[in-house]
């Protein structure tokens, strides 16, 4: 299992709340009024309605249909009308581990136990004392992350897909290093500006004629 970025994090505003879905699984994300993250079971047990569609109230995830709210530890704190004689009962759905990273939201869907042993991922260039400048730019895609990654790492499909002016950018030529480790994998071209492409009229000149492609899967 791996952490898997879902949203960005300036999009979930206090007390909002998201549904992710990842392999036939949904997951309600929501932050509560004291700015903490929770991603728990997307269901209200009662009568198994989404608790996405629910409302935040407090630091809890409220169902809308009777009331009966979960904190981010998906621990029942809240029964509306029900239990008002017995007491809540101990109530909890399955919660999974969340943290921001980069301006992202990952969850982590597998054992919340092992979220600890798999870290994050990590980009070099964007830490340190002179980080990249970093622009996000959001657009869905129906496929695993793992297939558009590899889309952009095959740089073989170029000439045959980019064909028209304003795709066309990279001659690419020999790969000079290729090399794997664990869960990772670094892929060395030499690169050119094609000079019938659009890039070549906006950029002008490439300081550097190498491209570094670093891929750790599944980011």
């Amino acid at each position: 299992a791996y952490w898997y970025a879902v949203e960005l994090d300036s999009k979930i505003a206090k007390g909002q709340t998201i549904e992710v879905k990842f392999q036939g699984t949904s997951v309600a994300v929501f932050r509560g009024q004291d700015g903490k993250l929770g991603a728990i079971e997307n269901r209200c047990p009662h009568r198994q309605v989404k608790l996405s569609d629910g409302d935040v109230k407090g630091c809890a995830l409220a169902c809308k249909y009777h009331g009966w709210a979960f904190d981010t530890e998906g621990k029942l704190v809240a029964g509306g009308q029900h239990f008002q004689e017995k007491g809540l009962p101990n109530l909890r759905l399955r919660r999974y581990p969340v943290e921001v990273k980069y301006g992202l939201v990952f969850v982590f869907f597998g054992d919340p136990a092992l979220a600890s042993e798999r870290p994050l991922p990590t980009i070099p260039v964007l830490e340190g004392p002179n980080p990249w400048l970093a622009i996000p730019i959001e657009y869905q895609m129906r496929c695993h992350p793992t297939a558009y990654v590899n889309n952009v790492m095959d740089s073989t499909h170029v000439p045959a897909l980019h064909t028209k002016l304003n795709t066309r950018s990279m001659i690419y030529g020999p790969v000079t290093r290729c090399e794997a480790e664990g869960d990772s994998v670094v892929v060395s071209h030499s690169i050119e500006l094609d000079p019938t492409g659009l890039l070549k009229y906006l950029v002008g000149t490439i300081e550097q004629p190498t491209q570094d492609a670093y891929y750790e899967y599944p980011y």
